[in-house]
């Protein structure tokens, strides 16, 4: 994968990325965090935040700001990290709306179908950047004007 310049996207909480930190460490290859690792701590406190916080500030894991309604945090909470994670490396952070927003709805098998979510992207911007927030959330919140 080094070869072709490529990377490896992984969906897995934090504490999978902490328990692997020495390994995506020495990757050849960047690892980048779907969905902001589902965060689970709106302190950064936690020891797997720790280890995510050191790794995204070494440059070798990129963190995807991606589907915020899969994250177990509030929007002000989850805001809160958003904020973190930019002040520390904003070049190590990556914008993405999850479309088509897929997930299975409670109760319904893998073999059915779950009806569509209805979720707009300017929306999950608003959740990740609000207002008050960086230079990045407004330049981002610009970009969504027509």
């Amino acid at each position: 994968l080094a070869d072709l310049g490529w990377h490896v996207q992984v969906y897995v909480p934090l504490d999978v990325i902490a328990a692997c930190e020495d390994v995506v460490r020495n990757l050849p290859v960047p690892l980048v965090l779907d969905h902001v690792g589902l965060w689970p701590d709106a302190t950064c406190e936690a020891p797997e935040c720790r280890s995510v916080l050191a790794l995204l500030e070494s440059g070798r894991l990129y963190m995807k700001l991606s589907a915020s309604y899969r994250v177990p945090l509030p929007a002000p909470q989850l805001a809160s990290v958003a904020a973190r994670v930019l002040a520390l490396r904003p070049d190590r952070l990556l914008w993405a709306s999850d479309w088509p927003h897929t997930n299975r709805a409670p109760g319904v098998s893998a073999l059915e179908e779950s009806p569509y979510r209805d979720i707009r992207a300017d929306a999950l911007v608003r959740v990740l950047y609000p207002a008050d927030s960086s230079p990045a959330g407004q330049e981002l919140r610009q970009a969504e004007q027509p």
